[in-house]
């Protein structure tokens, strides 16, 4: 996984929880940079019921 964006950890309690690095090698980006982020955040106002979207003019979530 060397050489990738950005990464995350995903469970029941936690949701979505950013990582810093993977066997101490940091991601290319920087979380708030990452599509990843993006994932978090629609994944948040889906869970909470919350409008989110505004990330279809990103292009970042896809219709049903």
């Amino acid at each position: 996984m060397q050489g990738t964006d950005a990464g995350f950890f995903c469970g029941t309690a936690a949701e979505i929880v950013a990582l810093d690095s993977l066997d101490n090698i940091p991601f290319k980006l920087n979380w708030e940079d990452s599509l990843s982020s993006k994932i978090q955040t629609a994944y948040r106002h889906l869970v909470l019921e919350e409008d989110y979207s505004y990330l279809r003019s990103e292009n970042l979530i896809l219709e049903k």
